[in-house]
């Protein structure tokens, strides 16, 4: 049995195109002309907004978004999607799906975004057995749980890496240093290499320069060869030499912000164990 490469891209191009049209149509009819700012005096035929009035709203023509929720085969650039996004009040999921439909890539935020929710609150006080934080794209730390600070002394008002490099006495307690310096440079460039137009990244990067020679040599060397952020060894004043696996999650709506959790081995669990 053959089949039609060419054509099957095709239809999934128009099969895309029909969904891209069915999504606008239903985020349009459920919104009020209140939600954008709007008069809604009027006895109105249809629910929610009209075609002409999302179209004002993103600076488009009105038959052009007529076509698009059509499911027509018209071009959409980048920007005229954003302001459509705009318009629609889309955000999270939906504006993800948004751009997947239309084939074009989400534009990455140009700075940090994300809030920690009470749900996200919540959830780092129900962590009692492990250590756990949660820093956003530039690993400053935006909350922490008892145990997090209790072992690693981080609080609300700290950097990861910035405490690392600057804070000899707290860098001494990574037995392995060199390894978790080199992981941590090395962590820190991918996750600027996700953000390219954010110069933040590069801005904290060249005052870590100025204070750390250790990290100006692994950050100027573009060393990247080290193994991902999974396991840790740190020396605590009262509970000895602990290992853990570290898990990180990204949790959804969150923006950019990501839960750090370390699991420790059966050994070091048993002395942590003995705190409770």
């Amino acid at each position: 049995m053959s089949t039609n490469l060419p054509e099957a891209r095709h239809d999934s191009a128009a099969v895309r195109r029909r969904w891209l049209g069915s999504f606008l149509r239903a985020k349009r009819e459920s919104l009020k002309p209140s939600d954008v700012g709007l008069p809604s005096t009027e006895r109105r035929r249809t629910p929610g907004l009209r075609r002409e009035e999302v179209a004002i709203l993103a600076s488009v023509g009105v038959t052009w978004y007529t076509w698009l929720e059509q499911g027509r085969d018209i071009s959409v650039s980048t920007p005229i999607l954003g302001s459509i996004a705009e318009a629609l009040k889309l955000e999270g999921q939906e504006l993800e799906h948004l751009y997947t439909l239309a084939g074009k890539a989400l534009p990455e935020l140009n700075s940090a975004n994300g809030r920690v929710t009470e749900t996200l609150s919540r959830l780092l006080g129900a962590i009692r057995e492990v250590p756990a934080y949660i820093a956003d794209r530039y690993w400053n730390v935006l909350a922490v749980n008892e145990l997090g600070h209790y072992i690693f002394g981080l609080t609300p008002d700290s950097n990861c890496l910035v405490k690392f490099f600057t804070d000899e006495q707290y860098a001494s307690k990574y037995p392995f240093r060199e390894t978790a310096a080199t992981m941590m440079v090395a962590q820190f460039r991918q996750r600027a290499a996700s953000f390219p137009s954010d110069t933040a990244f590069q801005l904290l990067a060249d005052e870590l320069k100025q204070e750390s020679p250790e990290f100006a040599h692994l950050w100027d060397g573009h060393s990247m060869a080290q193994d991902p952020h999974l396991q840790v060894a740190y020396d605590h004043s009262a509970l000895g030499r602990l290992f853990f696996d570290s898990i990180l999650l990204t949790p959804i709506d969150a923006g950019d912000l990501m839960l750090f959790m370390y699991i420790a081995r059966p050994e070091s669990a048993a002395a942590i164990g003995r705190l409770s």
